[in-house]
């Protein structure tokens, strides 16, 4: 069977990849490989498909985990034309135990473990460590591959900017965009319903409800009591920066440290401590991966989860990071006074323009 060596690194060292290389335009090879329940599952009964094949060394590992779970969220937002399998060597009931633990059921899982049928078929049987390779390959409804992406160094993340664009061209759901955009413009003038935009300046603020903190610190800091939901007005504060954001987005990994140094900036000044505060809504995120981004970024204000993107909906569907800064008023009335989409421009500028269209002195 082919070997090559040196397409793939692990931590820098070159290791070797068994079978026939992949390319975009091969008919996609067939494969056998394990379910949860340990039936034989063969590729070919996906024809028909669109489907994102997601190979990783094994769920069990910080980077894999995230990588799936990026993927797992990704699926809501792509559609049901679109089958996303992640494929490992880990045995089956582990995959099970982890999707169970994390919550992850918009992917299927396989397991390659019994006959390395996947990894040898697409070349990426890692022949040093019998793993396989972190790679990705898109195969349209006619068994077609379109896409490949191989990972050179295991321990990093793929490029999912690269590989999203290439599915939005064969999820199959553009067709069905374009009528649904066509009736709803018809039909639009005749609905007694308004278009679900992004929240302005000078806007109300949505009503929504937040599920009170379970932490006494950040139940605290909200100046909330008891158990269950609140509404923003129920902040103890004279304005409030809401940031949206995902586990997943790059820009909101990058922001982080700098809007934990607006945090403090806040809470250090007299004059802006108990005025100002902060929460942020994880659009997409579980309760799971709201904590998982809390505690490898070191937030120090409230995170909420937005599984269902219930919030996210309600502020029209906007891309992270999107900051809204909203004015509490007196009587509870809720003034939108600032929104910006991305481009953090760093705590001391932000908190400045906070202050200037707050009107806080």
């Amino acid at each position: 069977m082919k070997e090559r060596t040196g397409r793939i690194t692990f931590k820098g060292n070159p290791l070797t990849l068994i079978g026939n290389e992949v390319k975009v335009g091969d008919e996609a090879p067939d494969f056998i490989a394990l379910d949860p329940d340990l039936n034989p599952i063969s590729f070919s009964t996906y024809r028909g498909k669109t489907c994102l094949l997601s190979s990783v060394p094994s769920l069990d590992t910080p980077v894999c985990n995230m990588e799936t779970r990026r993927f797992n969220e990704e699926a809501s937002r792509l559609g049901p034309d679109l089958t996303i399998l992640t494929i490992s060597m880990d045995l089956p009931f582990a995959q099970k135990r982890w999707c169970a633990a994390t919550g992850v059921d918009r992917i299927q899982t396989l397991s390659d473990h019994r006959d390395a049928s996947f990894g040898t078929s697409y070349g990426v049987l890692i022949k040093e460590l019998r793993l396989l390779a972190r790679a990705l390959f898109l195969v349209d409804k006619k068994g077609v591959v379109q896409y490949v992406q191989i990972v050179k160094e295991i321990t990093h993340e793929p490029d999912y900017e690269s590989v999203l664009e290439s599915l939005k061209k064969f999820e199959g759901r553009n067709m069905k965009k374009i009528i649904f955009l066509v009736l709803l413009v018809l039909t639009l003038p005749f609905l007694g319903f308004p278009s679900n935009k992004p929240p302005e300046k000078g806007e109300s603020f949505p009503s929504i409800q937040l599920p009170i903190p379970k932490s006494p610190s950040e139940k605290a800091y909200l100046g909330l009591s008891g158990e269950g939901l609140f509404k923003i007005p129920q902040i103890k504060a004279k304005v409030l920066i809401i940031e949206i954001f995902s586990m997943y987005c790059p820009h909101c990994q990058k922001d982080a440290p700098g809007v934990n140094e607006l945090y403090d900036r806040i809470e250090k000044n007299p004059d802006f401590k108990g005025k100002i505060k902060l929460i942020g809504i994880g659009a997409g995120n579980t309760p799971f991966e709201v904590e998982m981004f809390k505690k490898t970024y070191q937030i120090p204000f409230p995170l909420f989860p937005d599984r269902d993107y219930l919030l996210h909906k309600a502020f029209g569907e906007v891309r992270t990071p999107y900051f809204m800064v909203v004015k509490i008023k007196e009587e509870g009335a809720l003034e939108i006074v600032h929104t910006q989409l991305g481009g953090y421009p760093g705590a001391e500028a932000f908190l400045e323009l906070v202050q200037k269209v707050s009107g806080l002195k």
